[in-house]
């Protein structure tokens, strides 16, 4: 039993590491296209919009680098 759980979870951890890699893909690209926006349009609204993104992938390298937040 403890086998088959345990390849049902190496499955499910493969799973969501291919989907955490696309999340990553899909976080490079909108960054390196500056969220499509030229730079007449951004305001504050913007800058708090890619701090909130950089917050929280601050917070998610600290729980994979297992440091306290």
């Amino acid at each position: 039993m403890t086998a088959t759980n345990n390849e049902k979870a190496l499955e499910r951890f493969h799973a969501v590491v291919s989907d955490v890699r696309d999340a990553l893909e899909a976080i490079e690209e909108a960054n390196d296209g500056h969220y499509d926006l030229s730079p007449d349009e951004i305001h504050w609204g913007h800058v708090g919009d890619v701090q909130r993104t950089l917050d929280g992938l601050k917070g998610i390298l600290a729980d994979i680098r297992g440091e306290a937040k």
